[in-house]
């Protein structure tokens, strides 16, 4: 965090927590009056604490998947987030070493570049963009241009203040937006406690091309609906309100707002022009707190549709996966990820303890994160990894972890390349055919 975060945390302790994984689709406020002070939620920071600095090995579990997640030994004498935050073309890495399996099945993970990352989004071939933390206490990010050579071709200006597990990026119609939100607890109480601002960045320089401030939120949350069309619409969360943005442009249009209540989580449909959040109530008792995801069309800016989960659950994370979309959904306790029907979330006549269609994936005491890269959507936890089929919710690969290393907490498809985020930093995955990817 940085020191602007770590003296609000000193100041205003914080009664409860909304989390992130790797920046992706999630708001996260230290707002006290717009929290459940009575819902347990020291466990789950705990498991987010863990994801940054913990490491969990990937090995096979009779399913196909190995890949041992690592620190190289190449850039064991890096020197904290500073010295892997200095300019790439004046400090070069030096070349990663491959860790080796220890199943010896070829497979294995080889990291890219190191340091702390949030937000990543797929480039043009075999590259990434990616949210980096830079300074001695990340008080600074900027966006790092990562090819599949794993050299780092671009980087940008920093982004003053700007936390890293409230800011995000995506990459649409030849630009990149980045979003950045600063903390900033001056004025009312009731105030949401982030200063944002969106940004547009020339995808093959990384120079900020415009500016928008968008005034306060619990963060920025970006997505793209409808990938690959020249109108496919840019979608920013700020908690508050859903607004939709015109590819290559900075004028933002509100599709919903959400009032007394926030919009936690933000996944835009690949396939189809919509949007699904989840929201919650902040500050209501944690047995009637149950969440709710809604389907939102982000053409005409209806609620196609919504789900109403079981009282005391909430949303831990959002993935569309071909026409259905992905939710791990835990209560405190334990997490499930369930599958919901495009458009219609729920059947009729479905019990509410029964919302959504079960997946092979096995109810977990860890927070799961969610990715999909196409071919696959991708359940992530402190000690496993899983691949699932997007139209049945089958386990294809699965692997647990045999000791501590980098953790996982995203996974993105760039051209023929799986990339992953982990504690440790950038780099790439050998997947195994079943979830449909190439070797590294």
């Amino acid at each position: 965090m940085d020191e602007h975060e770590s003296a609000a945390r000193s100041a205003r302790p914080p009664t409860g927590s909304r989390g992130a994984t790797a920046g992706r689709g999630t708001l996260w406020s230290f707002r006290s009056d717009r929290r459940d002070a009575n819902r347990p939620r020291h466990r789950r920071h705990s498991l987010k604490v863990l994801w940054v600095v913990a490491a969990c090995a990937v090995i096979t579990g009779g399913t196909g998947l190995t890949a041992v997640l690592a620190r190289s030994s190449g850039h064991a004498g890096l020197a904290g987030l500073a010295a892997s935050c200095v300019a790439p073309e004046t400090e070069p890495v030096s070349a990663p070493a491959d860790v080796a399996s220890d199943s010896l099945d070829g497979l294995g993970f080889r990291l890219s570049e190191p340091g702390t990352f949030g937000s990543v989004a797929a480039g043009p071939g075999s590259s990434v963009y990616a949210l980096q933390a830079c300074g001695t206490e990340e008080t600074q990010l900027r966006v790092l241009h990562v090819d599949g050579n794993d050299k780092v071709v671009a980087a940008s200006e920093g982004f003053d203040r700007a936390a890293l597990l409230t800011s995000s990026l995506v990459l649409q119609g030849g630009v990149l937006y980045v979003g950045a939100a600063r903390l900033d607890l001056s004025g009312p109480a009731i105030d949401a406690p982030y200063d944002l601002t969106l940004y547009l960045l020339s995808a093959s320089n990384l120079q900020v091309l415009g500016s928008r401030f968008l005034g306060r939120g619990d963060g920025l949350s970006l997505s793209v609906s409808d990938l690959g069309r020249t109108d496919a619409a840019v979608l920013v969360s700020t908690g508050e309100k859903l607004l939709a943005l015109r590819s290559g442009t900075l004028s933002p249009r509100t599709l919903a707002t959400f009032g007394p209540s926030v919009a936690q989580h933000l996944s835009g449909d690949p396939h189809a022009p919509y949007a699904a959040v989840s929201v919650f109530a902040p500050g209501t008792p944690a047995a009637d707190a149950g969440a709710t995801v809604e389907l939102i069309d982000t053409v005409t800016a209806d609620v196609v549709s919504s789900a109403r989960l079981p009282d005391g659950s909430q949303v831990e994370s959002l993935a569309f996966g071909d026409d259905r979309l992905f939710v791990a959904v835990g209560d405190d306790a334990s997490t499930q990820v369930r599958r919901f029907g495009i458009p219609a979330l729920v059947s009729s006549g479905s019990p509410a303890s029964e919302r959504g269609l079960p997946t092979g994936l096995p109810t977990t005491l860890q927070t799961i994160a969610l990715d999909a890269t196409g071919t696959a959507v991708w359940a992530m936890g402190i000690s496993m990894m899983a691949c699932l089929d997007p139209s049945t919710g089958r386990v294809l690969a699965s692997a647990a972890s045999s000791s501590w290393s980098a953790s996982p907490s995203a996974v993105i498809a760039a051209g023929p390349t799986t990339y992953v985020v982990t504690s440790s930093g950038i780099g790439q995955l050998a997947s195994p055919v079943a979830c449909g990817f190439g070797g590294a």
